[in-house]
């Protein structure tokens, strides 16, 4: 019977570091995933209140009202309101530089795992066949990783998309919330 083999491809110290760095940008990469759904939700909700708060101060100022509701009863209501979103926005505004620059360094790190990948890789397929009598594991384990970071990048690259959506949806809540502004200003003046 042939001795197990031992060769550091069979030992978890071979791997530790691969899968620590993967593991990280997987933790990383979930962050970053419910931050964008949390500022997606937002920014959808904010679209609606906007869109709803121009048409109603549009209303006020054409005197289409048949509520009886006037400009004064309601300004302190839509400027509480706008003063939420601003502040929101604002702190979106600044978050997203933040963003991009984690989700280049996430791309980065993802292109060293495939470079450490590699490297694992032909040192496991020129050991392997030393110990043909021992275990294909160390194959199939570093497989696994390697499909770990296909699917990572797979994520990243949605979220790099998902990132342009939110950034074109806080143009649009700015713009919005400049409209009303504008609006109120006008309604004002009449």
């Amino acid at each position: 019977m042939p001795t197990p083999p031992d060769h550091e491809i069979f030992h978890d110290s071979f791997y530790a570091g691969h899968v620590n760095a993967v593991n990280k940008i997987i933790s990383t990469l979930s962050y970053i995933e419910g931050w964008i759904v949390d500022q997606h939700s937002f920014l959808t909700e904010a679209e609606e209140i906007l869109k709803d708060m121009s048409g109603r101060i549009k209303i006020i100022i054409t005197n289409v009202n048949d509520e009886g509701v006037r400009l004064d009863d309601m300004r302190p209501h839509f400027q509480a309101i706008l003063s939420a979103l601003s502040l929101h926005h604002g702190k979106l505004k600044r978050r997203l530089p933040e963003r991009r620059k984690e989700m280049a360094t996430l791309k980065q790190e993802l292109v060293a795992a495939n470079i450490r990948q590699d490297q694992k890789l032909k040192v496991i397929m020129a050991e392997l066949p030393k110990f043909y009598w021992g275990s294909s594991s160390p194959l199939k384990r570093i497989l696994e990783v390697g499909e770990g970071i296909t699917t990572q990048t797979k994520r990243l690259m949605m979220h790099v998309n998902n990132l342009a959506v939110v950034e074109d949806g806080q143009r649009t809540v700015e713009a919005g919330i400049w409209n009303c502004r504008q609006l109120l200003r006008k309604a004002e003046e009449q």
